[in-house]
């Protein structure tokens, strides 16, 4: 792209060339998912485009105030080609239909233009973790698409210097943005309290020893617990913690 021919190159009021472009960055709002977790992915995008360098091409005469108006005009025009404009985004997984960790739902987000410097707004993409997925760390790839102003050329005119013609020329340029994301084994462990001796205690008593009974009843193992007592106020406990080495 870099290398297409300019139409507006060699115009003859092309006071300016201008280098530089957009350079769009992604992020991902969170880096982690479950197994078999519905849930949505948030993009951000940021242009850190800028303008590295100012070339010129013809300097208006000093006597003809509509020449110098136009390339001043021109000059603070040619200053929008690190803008993106029309952008859009798609979420891709790269990997084979059944290596794929998720399903992207919504494929295609817009962030309408960003200027240099500028944020987007929260890109959502829902996605569904398959419940089958390995734990470990996956590539995701944003696909960003856009157009920008890549010359501008303005035209003096004597008969109306205020006014003088001007010619933009766009180009449309891609970029492929890496992310990565890690599926997490959602924890199978769950607690149920089936006891608690003594169900209640007299006012104003004191060394009572509560006990509770604690039953894991989820698929997964817990291990290195440790259980706490959060009484309400009145209750002075000495001890509210209990380890619990495997449940």
């Amino acid at each position: 792209m870099q290398g297409s021919p300019n139409a507006l190159e060699h115009f003859p009021d092309d006071f300016y060339k201008i280098e530089g472009s957009p350079e769009i960055e992604a992020s991902m709002d969170r880096s982690s998912v479950y197994q078999g977790e519905d849930t949505s992915l948030y993009l951000t995008l940021i242009n850190r485009g800028s303008v590295t360098s100012i070339k010129v091409n013809e300097v208006p005469a000093e006597k003809a105030l509509y020449e110098v108006y136009a390339a001043e005009l021109e000059l603070e025009l040619e200053h929008a080609r690190t803008a993106a404009q029309d952008v859009s985004v798609s979420l891709v997984v790269p990997s084979s239909a059944e290596d794929a960790p998720l399903e992207v739902k919504r494929q295609v987000a817009y962030a309408g233009t960003l200027i240099e410097g500028q944020v987007s707004p929260r890109l959502e993409f829902p996605v569904e973790v398959y419940e089958n997925t390995p734990p470990g760390d996956y590539n995701l790839l944003a696909q960003v698409n856009y157009t920008y102003q890549w010359d501008v050329a303005v035209e003096p005119k004597s008969s109306r210097p205020q006014n003088p013609d001007i010619f933009y020329l766009y180009e449309s340029k891609s970029q492929t943005l890496p992310l990565t994301l890690r599926v997490e084994r959602k924890s199978g462990v769950q607690f149920e309290v089936l006891e608690t001796s003594p169900e209640s205690l007299g006012v104003g008593s004191e060394n009572n020893v509560l006990k509770v009974t604690i039953e894991n009843v989820g698929d997964d193992t817990a291990r290195d617990l440790v259980a706490r007592l959060r009484p309400e106020s009145g209750l002075y406990v000495s001890v509210d913690e209990s380890p619990i080495p495997l449940l």
